[in-house]
């Protein structure tokens, strides 16, 4: 068991558990966290391990007079943080879908029909009233078509209302496959989407120039759509943030290793990234992701990013729709060859200063040598005397 130390902003629950073993006492945290004390968490306070068998729900053990006991994190953390509409709110969902992220703030209870709805992968709303934080400003969505009034607010909820907000419902989020939040709905019978963070960046955020076209989670985390969070980068920008993040670094160091071992994953040419761009964007043709990665020798990480523009995005299946290459690409292209000059022209000084070193090394010292030669000369002369 680790020591205890609350994080900023954490906040603490005993547990009311009859019939434990022992005198030790239980609590539960904000973040999801539970931890054993006997004279108070700050004094003698450890964490309990946490398990999730088959990757699935997080359970914690706690100790009873007739053994061991397995408790859901996450309804330890809902019973003690948050209130129960009405009996039928038995269900507790993650909102991420995230089964380990059990702070209070990403769980809601639920009833069976909301529970279906989101595990089916529906976007759902939950009937709790809307409470707004200190600080938290909404605007209303203004788009073409839609049926009901949404709103959006600056931490990156979202809200449906019919008149007053106040009495309105939040959406619970789906999550896209690169883990950004994202609503979907339908307009004119047609469904479509939105990812949250550009909601946000749109309502909230001004642009400080044409080009400034992307958002980024200043943080790396996709979740957190706060607007303090976001902020709107050109492509460049873009690019060298994303390359900072902990995931990309992650897989850079899995691709090289990936490599290494296999000696696969060459460095792809715009022709190469041409070619595979027509494949993907072939409607006639439906080409499995593995298959193609393995023709140009490449991860499906790498074929996933190429196919979402974050790598090589500027390289257009048709040549005459491409882009100019990113600045940041061109001075390093430009840089590339009088790297290459500045080693050669180094290449003989580097040998001339060695030469004179190589020589002494190869020349025996003057003395050493006239002291081997010596025994050798008066042996001569003593043969001669004879």
């Amino acid at each position: 068991m680790k020591k205890f130390k609350s994080l900023p902003g954490e906040e603490w629950v005993d547990l009311k558990l009859k019939e434990r073993l022992g005198r030790r006492k239980y609590a539960v945290s904000s973040f999801g966290r539970v931890a054993s004390y006997v004279k108070g968490l700050e004094e003698d306070g450890k964490f309990l391990s946490l398990y999730a068998p088959s990757f699935r729900l997080q359970k914690v053990n706690i100790l009873f007079k007739d053994g061991k006991r397995g408790f859901p994190v996450h309804k330890l953390v809902a019973e003690c943080f948050l209130k129960q509409p009405s009996k039928d709110h038995y269900y507790v969902l993650h909102l991420d879908k995230d089964l380990h992220n059990n702070k209070v703030s990403n769980l809601r209870y639920a009833t069976i029909d909301e529970a279906t709805r989101h595990f089916s992968g529906k976007d759902i709303t939950m009937s709790q009233k809307i409470k707004f934080a200190s600080g938290e400003e909404y605007k209303p969505v203004k788009i073409a078509g839609l049926k009901k009034k949404y709103a959006i607010t600056n931490t990156g909820r979202l809200i449906s209302y019919s008149k007053n907000i106040e009495d309105g419902s939040e959406l619970s989020l789906n999550i896209h496959p690169q883990g950004y939040r994202i609503w979907r709905f339908r307009v004119n019978g047609e469904s479509t989407h939105y990812l949250i963070h550009r909601l946000v960046a749109e309502y909230f955020l001004k642009k400080p120039s044409k080009n400034h076209d992307y958002v980024v989670h200043i943080d790396h985390s996709k979740t957190n759509n706060n607007v303090k969070n976001l902020k709107w980068v050109t492509y460049d920008e873009q690019r060298a943030h994303s390359a900072q993040s902990d995931a990309s670094k992650a897989n850079a160091l899995r691709l090289s290793q990936w490599s290494r071992i296999t000696g696969k994953g060459k460095k792809l040419t715009e022709a190469k990234v041409r070619a595979i761009k027509k494949q993907l964007e072939d409607p006639k043709k439906k080409v499995k992701m593995k298959q193609l990665a393995d023709q140009f020798e490449i991860t499906p990480m790498q074929l996933y990013r190429i196919k979402s523009g974050e790598n090589w995005g500027w390289v257009k299946a048709d040549k005459s729709k491409e882009g100019p290459m990113p600045t940041a690409l061109v001075k390093a292209v430009a840089a590339t060859p009088k790297k290459a000059a500045a080693k050669k022209a180094a290449a003989p000084k580097a040998a001339k200063k060695a030469a004179p070193k190589a020589a002494k090394k190869a020349a025996p010292a003057p003395k050493k040598a006239a002291a081997k030669a010596a025994p050798k000369k008066a042996a001569k002369k003593a043969a001669k005397k004879k």
